[in-house]
């Protein structure tokens, strides 16, 4: 049998452009041993943070890998990724490394003449783990830390830890109770990872399902008006994240009706501060009997730090407004419609029209109040307080505008006949 010995410092020479000189010598075998390099394998155990000391460690990422036993001595050069020395202590449970050195033939153990620890400087990655498996529930109440392990070979242990930021959420993204994460568990975990302890910001459990979540749109509101008669609905969304998209597309156009998601704002006033973002409300006087159709739509947020391509939630409801009484006619003006835009930039000219109708087939006076008179974020004073156009035969009247300010303003339509008999309607505006 024939021996060998190799200086550490020039069997380093294939690995970086830095060579160390080492004094000892280390006897190679050829029939027993093979000089090798193992990468990317992931720590599973160290047995002492002092040299000597054996650490074993399997392939990273793969079921099949072969687990090592690396024998670590004083003499093994121990580095950091960016090869500058590390002392033992500083290699952990989880770190991932690269080991040069002589490997027993026939078995899986190894002389290390190199060590180096990828995973230092420690640094965290924003990463998503899946379909791990709880082994120790968390506490009631955050801060608190939980573990889990993958559920493949060679099942990793990890440590999460849980803020009071993180989202914690059922397998159907419903929000759930800390509490209701038990052991055995399967759960996914997005957040910063560094070695094998993560930062969850996302929590989901794949094994419960919370109380449900779901956006519902409801209203406790009388589905009856009466012409001639002032009304007032209110719908509101409950359920899912806030904050939410409430709209009334798809609605029936119902004379003298108009949907507002602020309260019954003065005409001229801003109120911009008491928008609710969770309601939406029907007002005005009715002219017209019939039974018309109601269209609620509603979407909601997404959690804070989620992945949201397929997160929102969308719900949509019907309802039906039936209102009784004749239809108004030698009185005064019925409007009709009222179109424009529900959200425009500030300095963006916008375009609304009305339409209108005279029981008498009279003339009829239009005006119009933008709602940002008197806006006092910047002292604005607008000459236009009140629009007017000259009376007309025709049905409909056509308003431009641009406001100047951020916010949400409320626009009232006027409309006058000869009599000076008149009909409102107004229109919710957001500027973004």
């Amino acid at each position: 049998m024939k021996k060998f010995f190799v200086a550490l410092g020039l069997a380093f020479l294939s690995i970086g452009s830095v060579a160390y000189a080492q004094s000892s010598l280390t006897y190679y075998d050829p029939d027993t041993e093979t000089i090798t390099q193992l990468n990317n394998l992931r720590i599973q155990s160290i047995n002492s943070y002092l040299t000597p000391s054996t650490v074993t460690a399997v392939a990273d990422g793969w079921s099949g890998g072969r687990a090592y036993t690396i024998e670590v001595s004083s003499q093994t050069i121990l580095l950091q990724r960016n090869r500058t020395r590390l002392e033992m202590n500083q290699f952990q449970v989880g770190d991932k490394i690269n080991v040069y050195g002589f490997l027993s033939a026939g078995s899986n153990s190894l002389e290390a003449l190199i060590m180096r620890n990828l995973d230092y400087p420690r640094r965290e990655v924003a990463t998503q783990l899946t379909g791990l498996q709880v082994t120790s529930a968390p506490g009631a109440t955050a801060p608190t830390t939980l573990s889990a392990q993958s559920s493949q070979y060679p099942y990793t242990a990890y440590t999460i830890e849980v803020s009071a930021s993180t989202q914690i959420l059922d397998t159907n993204r419903n929000v759930l109770r800390l509490n209701q994460i038990q052991s055995g568990d399967q759960i996914n975990v997005y957040g910063m990872l560094s070695g094998l302890v993560m930062r969850a910001s996302i929590l989901r459990d794949l094994s419960r399902t919370g109380s449900s979540n779901n956006l519902q749109i409801e209203t406790s509101s009388n589905l009856q008006a009466t012409v001639g008669v002032w009304y007032e609905a209110e719908f509101k969304v409950t359920g899912g994240n806030q904050p939410y998209t409430i709209r009334s597309i798809g609605s029936d156009t119902i004379p003298g009706l108009t949907f507002s998601q602020g309260p019954n704002c003065p005409p001229g006033a801003y109120c911009a501060m008491y928008i609710a973002d969770d309601r939406i409300f029907l007002r005005g006087t009715p002219t017209a009997p019939g039974t018309y159709r109601i269209v609620i739509t509603a979407q909601d947020s997404c959690p804070e730090y989620q992945y949201c391509y397929d997160y929102y939630r969308q719900t949509r409801k019907e309802f039906m407004l039936t209102v009784t009484g004749s239809s108004t006619g030698g009185g005064a003006p019925v409007v009709e419609s009222v179109t424009g835009p529900s959200y425009l930039y500030a300095g963006q000219n916008g375009v609304w029209s009305i339409r209108a109708r005279d029981p008498e087939a009279g003339q009829l006076t239009y005006t119009v109040r933008w709602g940002d008179e008197n806006v006092y974020y910047g002292y604005n004073t607008s000459s236009n307080n009140k629009i007017m156009m000259p009376p007309q035969t025709s049905t409909t009247a056509t308003f431009n505008h641009a406001y100047a300010y951020r916010g949400m303003y409320t626009i009232v339509f006027t409309v006058t006949d000869a009599e000076g008999r008149s009909a409102t309607s107004n229109l919710t505006v957001n500027i973004q």
